[in-house]
């Protein structure tokens, strides 16, 4: 029997764990889902962000980052939001994985944003701004 509760039974203690470990996978399912449709409806946010990568001679870090972000939630090393920190092991996996850091300091991200990037792989909060510059 069970010291804290002696009237709890081995075959309730039982079905107590059997759904924790049902409750568990759910959980993870639906975390990870919810970030998937998250993440498709996200986009590279055109603003620079310090990751630490580059440093002024002080050791500060600089905005040279062109990081991706999901469509709810910012996620930044020194700056995020609510669900940009819930949704953050995701974040970083996503980055490392599928979206890497563009950064102003090179020459391939200029290209990039001015011949080959989409309007889908701006976030939406600059999306309008960039199909508008893509016109001129």
């Amino acid at each position: 029997m069970n010291e804290a509760n002696p009237t709890e039974s081995p075959n309730a203690r039982r079905k107590t764990w059997r759904r924790v470990l049902v409750s568990i996978p759910c959980v993870a399912i639906i975390y990870i889902g919810s970030y998937a449709a998250n993440s498709v409806l996200g986009g590279y946010w055109l603003k620079p962000e310090r990751d630490g990568k580059h440093r002024w001679g002080m050791g500060l870090s600089m905005h040279t980052a062109i990081l991706w972000q999901p469509a709810y939630g910012y996620s930044a090393r020194y700056n995020s939001d609510f669900l940009g920190s819930f949704y953050m092991p995701l974040v970083a996996l996503d980055r490392a994985w599928v979206h890497p850091t563009m950064y102003v300091t090179d020459d391939s991200t200029f290209q990039w944003i001015n011949h080959k990037a989409r309007a889908t792989d701006i976030h939406s909060r600059f999306r309008e701004e960039f199909i508008t510059s893509q016109r001129k």
